[in-house]
């Protein structure tokens, strides 16, 4: 009887125990004998073998070649899996033993493969090779794998030929090298190369051995297997990189040609665009200044039509160029003081509105990093947004900023202007979106602020009550080590 137990250490330890009766004269049962034995080290034994012979049996099993173990004694034998994939039989089909084996070689082969076996077991030799045909569960016949059935070479030209004369010309002298390499520093031996088969066709082969040694070489012990197919794959995903390469070469080539073409065209509208437009507006001028008294009303509104057409036609080209600049512009991180970058485009803005009375508020501001020319067009965006949507009906207007930084910035734009419809802001970032009939721009300025905010790997959050005002905070990634703030 086996079972575990615990001994004085408080261990459990595994225990073989025999009990043999002990009888009196009269037959009758007066006691028992035990004995009892240790059998932890045989059972850790017995399951290391088991683990063992597990894992050896999942390593054969994982190849596609046939591997068997023969037991002369019992006249058994064990197969792999890659012995049904390769003949096609079923597990239940192939019987342990060698008969099975012998019955299935092709009758022209059997006498000799199985006389040279015999004569293979009773001798001194550690190594079997031969060649024959063998009936597959199909009925067709397959050839043994070996490296002559692989190639068609011959065991006499492999004697006067060697190996080497089989592989391709291009592969030749690095497995040369490669070779003596091993024979010197006794490694692995491991290597791809080109080899032609019977078929005089270049496959691809996968080599491994390592040598055997007894003073010197005497022999090797290796596998070869055929590649072809993995390294044709690695060949198409290569050829496909390459071509994919030349592509990104092209359309990188043909990107730079569009941005000089559109730099072209953004010279042109600059230059050629503008000046008419002040030649309009400056004549306009001159003609409401110089000859307005002797206009009468509806003269002078066709004027201010005349001029306010041309100063939103200077809005929109202004709005084009920045776009057209925002989307060929590259980062260039650097280190933003906030505070004189609010400063100075709140001061900017505000000179261009000496009409309306705005109150600038500039809460705690702090150093940052960011593009600086992408940081400075939010903020244009967002305060001439402010400032052009202001209510009108209110006493006093304002304009509060704040910027907070840690790892990342945070900036908060807020003022008390009329808002935003509910319905209009899911639209409000959209390209040419003007969400008012006051608006003077082309609708770009908040969408280009909201891919400068994009480009800065940052997002733009918007609040907004109709009648009260509207509140956009824009978050960005900071990697300004020791935020300092600075006084307003």
């Amino acid at each position: 009887m086996k079972y575990p137990k615990k001994n004085k250490n408080g261990e459990h330890i595994q225990v073989h125990s025999s009990v043999s009766l002990i009888k009196g004269s009269n037959g009758q049962r007066i006691g028992v004998v035990s004995s009892n034995r240790d059998i932890t080290q045989r059972k850790l034994a017995e399951k290391v073998l088991i683990e063992s012979e597990q894992r050896f049996e999942r390593i054969v099993n994982a190849t596609n070649d046939a591997i068997y173990d023969w037991c002369f004694e019992t006249n058994s034998v064990w197969r792999n899996d890659g012995s049904s994939l390769m003949f096609g039989y079923n597990t239940n089909e192939i019987i342990g033993d060698s008969n099975w084996w012998e019955e299935r070689i092709h009758p022209d082969d059997r006498e000799r493969i199985v006389t040279s076996i015999h004569h293979f077991i009773n001798s001194n030799k550690n190594q079997w090779v031969g060649e024959y045909l063998f009936a597959k569960a199909d009925g067709t016949i397959e050839a043994s794998s070996t490296w002559g059935a692989f190639t068609g070479q011959t065991n006499e030209q492999w004697r006067r030929e060697g190996w080497l004369e089989l592989l391709h010309p291009e592969d030749k002298h690095r497995v040369v090298k490669e070779w003596q390499a091993v024979i010197k520093e006794d490694v692995l031996f491991t290597t791809e190369y080109r080899v032609k088969d019977i078929n005089r066709e270049w496959r691809w082969h996968i080599v491994r051995a390592v040598p055997l040694r007894n003073d010197k070489i005497y022999g090797w012990v290796g596998m070869n297997i055929d590649i072809t197919e993995q390294k044709q794959a690695e060949f198409d995903i290569q050829r496909l990189n390459n071509e994919l390469e030349q592509r990104v070469i092209e359309r990188t080539t043909q990107l730079e040609l569009a941005n000089k073409e559109l730099e072209a065209f953004s010279y042109s509208v600059s230059h050629d665009l503008r000046a008419p437009l002040r030649h309009i507006t400056g004549y306009a001028n001159i003609v409401q200044e110089d000859h307005g008294d002797k206009l009468d009303t509806a003269g002078n509104e066709v004027l201010d039509i005349i001029i306010n057409s041309a100063l939103k036609m200077r809005n929109l080209i202004d709005d084009l160029l920045e776009f057209s600049r925002m989307g060929r512009k590259g980062m260039e991180k650097t280190t933003v003081n906030m505070h004189e970058m609010a400063k100075d485009v709140s001061d900017e803005l505000l000179a261009q509105e000496k009409d309306r009375v705005i109150h600038l508020k500039l809460g705690p501001l702090k150093i940052a990093e960011a593009d600086y020319q992408m940081i400075r067009q939010v903020w244009v965006n967002l305060i001439s947004n402010a400032i052009r949507y202001r209510d009108t009906h209110k006493t006093l207007s304002f304009i509060d900023i704040e910027v907070n930084v840690s790892k990342t910035m945070s900036i908060t734009i807020k003022d008390n202007g009329i808002g935003i419809d509910n319905k209009n802001l899911s639209k409000i970032f959209e390209m040419f979106y003007r969400g008012s009939e006051i608006s003077e721009g082309a609708g770009l300025g908040l969408y280009i602020a909201k891919e400068a905010v994009a480009k800065l790997n940052g997002k733009i959050v918007l609040e907004s009550i109709c009648g009260k005002g509207t509140k956009f905070v824009i978050i960005i990634p900071n990697r300004v080590s020791e935020p300092q703030e600075l006084s307003t």
